[in-house]
């Protein structure tokens, strides 16, 4: 019966199943129904077959779209569009390779990322994407942990060379600040003043 068809379409859908679901589906053609309940039944099938043929070309798309983003080293929508492509497809082993590769893959183009924010002076996202990097893909990564003591050890030496040159700025400040200080005689004889200087 057409009500036993619908049912069995539904468990297909749900199982993932789609190729089954348009089979079950053609078999309805030239069914004509009979009174608003046939009509009802009909026009869930449509659209049940409607869904169906949706999902098959959206799992198409992304059986396409995950060697675009591999190549295109959009890892992570790859990685997303691997579990949706699994998910719609109920096969849990495809795109393994590519999956098994993300990881590596992401590693290096982070740490590309992280080199070339160092060189342009962007300290502050190096250091972000290497802990990233180390909390989500590779935790112990030797570049990783590497770019960070290069970091760190930048950073430092800037904050030194900064103070340094701020020591002869306020030595300087300081000796011109004394000869017009000297000959407004502002000094005095027993004032802070006198005392500073």
């Amino acid at each position: 019966s057409i009500r036993h068809l619908l049912e069995r379409m539904r468990s297909a859908h749900e199982r993932r199943q789609f190729e089954r679901v348009l089979a079950f589906a053609s078999r309805t053609h030239g069914f004509e129904p009979a009174g608003p309940g046939g009509r009802q039944l009909v026009k869930e099938i449509q659209d049940l077959r409607e869904r169906t043929e949706r999902a098959i070309t959206h799992r198409e798309r992304l059986k396409e779209l995950v060697p675009v983003e591999m190549k295109a080293e959009n890892y992570e929508r790859a990685a997303a569009f691997i579990r949706e492509y699994r998910d719609l497809s109920g096969d849990t082993l495809a795109f393994g390779d590519d999956e098994r590769q993300i990881p590596g893959q992401t590693l290096r183009r982070d740490l590309a990322r992280a080199e070339r924010c160092v060189r342009v002076g962007d300290r502050a996202t190096a250091e972000r994407i290497c802990r990233t990097l180390l909390d989500t893909v590779a935790p112990r990564n030797e570049a990783c942990l590497a770019l960070l003591r290069r970091i760190r050890t930048r950073r430092w030496l800037w904050r030194a060379a900064r103070a340094a040159a701020a020591v002869p700025a306020l030595l300087l400040l300081y000796l011109l600040s004394l000869a017009p200080l000297a000959a407004r005689d502002a000094l005095g004889r027993a004032g802070p003043l006198r005392r500073f200087y």
